[in-house]
């Protein structure tokens, strides 16, 4: 079986290609904007399946997962070589949502706490009590919204380091967290 992941940013794209449940990934780049790719040799990405974010054209943030657990990485180099982000070793429901080239947040499945990395991934800190997994968006580099399975919602506006309780909008009495996410993250990306 195989899996692929795709990231890009402006014309440079990156494809994660992974064979076998855990042999080595290929990553094939394209320098105009997915007409040719090459083969990039790389390090770092083992696993059933790794995804990739891009944060600039030389950073990218990825999980792979493989088995029942997965692990968060990191590339400066432009997806030759990945390095294991301490302490993100975790259930393969678990993520990487990068900010910027240095911060990211890791939504661990198993943590009762949202993790931030201000240093490129060198070291987390829990910023946020999560009661139930949630959903993530980034409206700017510094505001951000989450919103827990238990349909509490919180909002920064300085990039975790205080949040501030919203009222999460509900139709019929039931929360729509899947579409706040959905209208804050389509928001971000044509930013």
């Amino acid at each position: 079986t195989s899996s692929a992941g795709l990231a890009a940013f402006g014309s440079k794209v990156w494809l994660i290609e992974t064979m076998d449940g855990g042999s080595a990934a290929h990553v094939f780049v394209s320098d105009d904007g997915g007409k040719s790719f090459s083969n990039q040799p790389t390090k770092g990405l083992l696993g059933g399946s790794c995804t990739a974010t891009v944060t600039s054209a030389t950073t990218l943030w990825g999980y792979c997962i493989g088995g029942n657990a997965g692990y968060a990485v990191r590339s400066t180099d432009g997806g030759r070589v990945f390095k294991y982000l301490p302490g993100t070793t975790s259930p393969n429901a678990s993520n990487i949502l990068p900010v910027s080239d240095d911060e990211a947040i890791f939504q661990d499945e198993t943590s009762t706490h949202l993790r931030v990395t201000r240093d490129g991934g060198a070291h987390f800190s829990s910023v946020l009590p999560m009661y139930g997994w949630g959903e993530v968006a980034f409206a700017s580099r510094t505001t951000w919204l989450v919103l827990g399975n238990s349909s509490r919602m919180w909002r920064t506006t300085n990039g975790s380091r205080t949040w501030q309780p919203v009222k999460a909008p509900s139709v019929g009495g039931r929360p729509w967290r899947k579409l706040i996410a959905a209208v804050v993250t389509t928001t971000m990306m044509t930013m």
